[in-house]
């Protein structure tokens, strides 16, 4: 088994947060200024690498398209002192351990990776990612296995396009982790409320519009300052303090405004700009441009 020098980027959910769990649409990009690459040390073995490969050797009849034998070549690798080096921050919301998935699979595979639908690599990556979070999409590891845009279109999945020159957008780090179950759960329990309901429906078929749109190739920057209004006022519970006020400020503009990416509660959120040069609001914010 060789391990190449790929990296495997960090995930961006542009649009579709929240609204893909009521089956809207979601948009994903990669982000390769962070991410997970194989490296060699003289260090003793991670630990965390050999628990979550013997996880998978002890559920290997839920894994079908990886192979055994090749697992085991790995992790003999992991224990002669190979590592996944990350800058990818954990908990931010930008795929710290689909990265770690992604990069396990792609030197595990029965087959090419080709050989293999966008659906059948995210059935695996759901069961994978179980290790660290319990449920997941399969979405998060997906990004950096293949490095493309995907639509997500209730369970069906394709590749995409999108062009850089819409917007400039930038990555917030509010240096807050978060866990996203619990913020997903005040989520379900606010749509319990007709008026939370109402708002997410609109949330919904805004997100699906902006998809369409940039997909496409276009992007009415008032449609995208009417969804970040709508976070802010409805959803406020999710944004942090720190970035409420900076959120408020973009809202009284009209070259900037600001979006969950993710859950929220914390990790990172976006901010577009009309504009080709770096926002003044950002000089006190840590930071990366799409």
């Amino acid at each position: 088994m060789k391990i190449s020098n790929q990296v495997f980027p960090a995930k961006v959910l542009l649009f579709g947060e929240y609204s893909v769990i009521n089956g809207g649409n979601a948009l994903v990009v990669p982000f390769n200024g962070l991410h997970a690459q194989w490296k060699k040390f003289d260090l003793n073995p991670s630990q965390d690498l050999l628990l979550f490969i013997s996880f998978l050797s002890k559920n290997k009849e839920q894994y079908e398209i990886i192979d055994e034998i090749k697992l085991d070549k790995l992790s003999t690798l992991i224990t002669q002192g190979w590592v996944l080096e990350s800058t990818i921050p954990i908990g931010a919301g930008l795929g710290s351990s689909g990265s770690v998935c992604a990069a396990i699979l792609t030197l595990t595979l029965k087959k090419t990776l080709e050989e293999y639908s966008l659906e059948t690599l995210m059935v695996c990556f759901s069961k994978m990612e179980a290790f660290f979070h319990g449920v997941s999409s399969g979405i998060d590891p997906l990004i950096p296995m293949i490095n493309k845009p995907i639509v997500v279109n209730k369970k069906v999945v394709s590749k995409t396009e999108i062009s850089k020159e819409l917007a400039d957008i930038y990555i917030i780090d509010s240096s807050i982790q978060r866990s996203t179950k619990p913020l997903v759960t005040w989520y379900k329990k606010q749509q319990e409320e007709k008026p939370f309901l109402l708002f997410t429906q609109k949330l919904q078929t805004l997100n699906d519009q902006l998809i369409t749109q940039y997909t496409n190739g276009v992007l009415c920057f008032s449609d995208l300052k009417t969804l970040s209004k709508m976070q802010f006022e409805n959803m406020s519970y999710l944004i942090p303090k720190k970035i409420q006020s900076i959120w408020d400020k973009t809202l009284q503009t009209n070259h900037l405004c600001m979006k969950l990416c993710g859950a929220g509660g914390g990790g990172t959120f976006l901010l577009f700009s009309n504009r080709k040069t770096n926002p003044e609001i950002l000089s006190k914010m840590k930071y990366w441009k799409l």
